[in-house]
């Protein structure tokens, strides 16, 4: 018959609150279940992938602990919970390789366009959707849409400034750190009819000028949309940052004239593309 650890069974009295009721009764064994539940829990509130990893590996080696040091142990889920540690070891060293080989090939420049947009999705995946990009300076006055027209690209504004104009008057800015151009795609892509939809841009729903000289890393419209529809990682990654980036806007918009807003609310809505 098998002999249990006594060591780790062995009921001790641990203090969890001060005063004499703060005290409880527990064994190493158990505090190991209930250390596994709480990092397994903690790893559903990141987003970061390998702190996620590297959570789901303590909290399930945690649950093997608890799982086998008891008077039967249950080596169903010690076996499926092995395996899975095996996995989330394999994408820990994965994802800390990634971060370490980005040093050599990320430029300081492209490294903070990771932290500030793209950081939940994998460098690699990252490296991939830069390839389809690039870097371009843009002089004061330069229109990144034109409110009716197809839209031709998608950018982030690095450094500078954008004035944003419906039906001829000004409606918004926006600052370094915004997207413009993605609402076009966004709405191109979503609903039941994606795959047919994601080759036909649509037509900017406001005019986009630079109001100084920028700095921007742009994506081609329709090779970024054939990227996405390609790739599902860079998908979910593109459509998190548009999506955290058009709350910023809805959160810090600066509309010029709330006598504007209040005769044509629509056309200012609009201007959050």
């Amino acid at each position: 018959m098998r002999r249990v650890n006594a060591f780790m069974v062995r009921e001790r009295e641990i203090r969890v609150f001060p005063g004499a009721r703060g005290r409880v009764a527990t064994s190493l064994s158990s505090v190991a279940g209930h250390v596994s539940f709480l990092l397994l829990g903690y790893s559903y509130m990141t987003s970061d992938l390998l702190t996620l990893r590297a959570l789901a590996v303590g909290g399930l080696s945690a649950a093997v602990v608890f799982q086998y040091f008891r008077d039967v142990p249950l080596w169903l889920p010690i076996r499926w919970n092995a395996l899975f540690v095996a996995i989330n070891v394999f994408w820990v060293a994965k994802l800390y390789y990634d971060e370490y080989n980005a040093e050599h090939w990320c430029t300081t420049e492209e490294r903070s366009l990771y932290d500030r947009h793209f950081s939940h999705m994998a460098l690699n995946s990252f490296r991939t959707l830069l390839k389809h990009g690039k870097w371009r300076d843009i002089e004061r006055g330069f229109e990144f849409t034109k409110e009716g027209k197809m839209n031709e690209n998608v950018h982030v504004l690095i450094d500078g400034s954008a004035e944003v104009y419906v039906g001829g008057k000004s409606v918004n800015s926006i600052d370094a750190g915004s997207f413009i151009g993605e609402m076009s795609l966004m709405r191109s892509i979503a609903g039941s009819n994606a795959k047919k939809q994601s080759k036909r841009p649509r037509a900017a729903s406001a005019t986009v000028v630079a109001a100084e000289r920028c700095r921007v890393f742009s994506w081609d419209d329709g090779e970024l949309r054939q990227l996405i529809q390609q790739n599902e990682q860079i998908k979910s990654g593109v459509q998190a940052a548009f999506g955290v980036g058009l709350a910023e806007k809805l959160l810090t918009t600066r509309v010029m004239s709330t006598k504007v807003f209040a005769q044509e609310p629509q056309r200012v809505s609009h201007a959050l593309a």
